[in-house]
């Protein structure tokens, strides 16, 4: 569904329709990397839905697993600012899965929380397995973007990042199961012990979801800096 909406958004030209028909044989000689995320996609889903049944459908809501099919679309209909906003969209939780990671390398915990899923008992081991794509997601979309651009982010990238954050919320909010919270639309992650992200958990959904929305966004912009940088930094 955010997929495409995001794809009909650049189609429309509700964003900039950034990339397309731009640099098109440059954009050639990065499918490849469509080919990486998509085929590695596919797998995860058959390898996790083996083991966790119908309930991993729903889980292919979550921004992270939303981003990749994003990403992938984006590569192949050669448009950069799909690859940008899954980059955006993802950000913040990527970014901190790098801190939670470093600190239980330092410390033994994760004290941030966004992976200490990997040490709840009831986490298979394939669910374990096919988690380090919060690890690489980032770097490969940057690559991608850095090598198929002008040293520029997409125009529009954020903003439709935005418009997902919206729409993965809602429908999350409609149609998925509570006990499952995908993309937190009922309350904020477990692990993450701030208590204003939590202010608002399990109210009504016409108080909760404009409140994730206008955090989740303005949040997103702190990482999005990094992700500019990173797209922009001559090396």
């Amino acid at each position: 569904g955010s997929v495409g909406l995001g794809d009909a958004a650049v189609k429309y030209n509700f964003v900039d329709n950034d990339g397309i028909d731009k640099n098109t044989v440059i954009m050639e000689e990065y499918e490849y990397i469509g080919y990486i995320i998509g085929v590695y996609h596919v797998i995860m889903v058959i390898c996790r839905a083996s083991i966790k049944g119908p309930e991993e459908l729903y889980n292919q809501i979550w921004a992270c697993n939303t981003g990749m099919a994003l990403a992938t679309v984006g590569i192949f209909l050669h448009r950069r600012v799909l690859v940008g906003a899954a980059v955006a969209v993802v950000s913040i939780d990527q970014c901190l899965w790098y801190v939670d990671c470093l600190l239980k390398l330092t410390t033994g915990k994760f004290k941030v929380g966004v992976a200490r899923y990997l040490e709840w008992p009831e986490t298979p081991f394939v669910q374990k397995i096919f988690s380090w794509h919060h690890l690489w997601f980032l770097p490969v979309c940057i690559y991608y973007l850095r090598n198929t651009g002008n040293s520029d982010m997409p125009n529009g990238s954020l903003y439709l990042a935005m418009i997902g954050v919206f729409s993965m919320g809602l429908l999350s909010r409609i149609f998925t199961p509570r006990d499952l919270n995908i993309n937190m639309c009922f309350e904020c992650w477990q692990d993450i012990h701030v208590s204003l992200f939590h202010l608002f958990d399990n109210k009504p959904a016409f108080i909760y979801l404009p409140w994730l929305v206008i955090l989740f966004n303005i949040l997103m912009v702190i990482p999005w800096q990094l992700m500019l940088f990173l797209v922009r930094v001559k090396m």
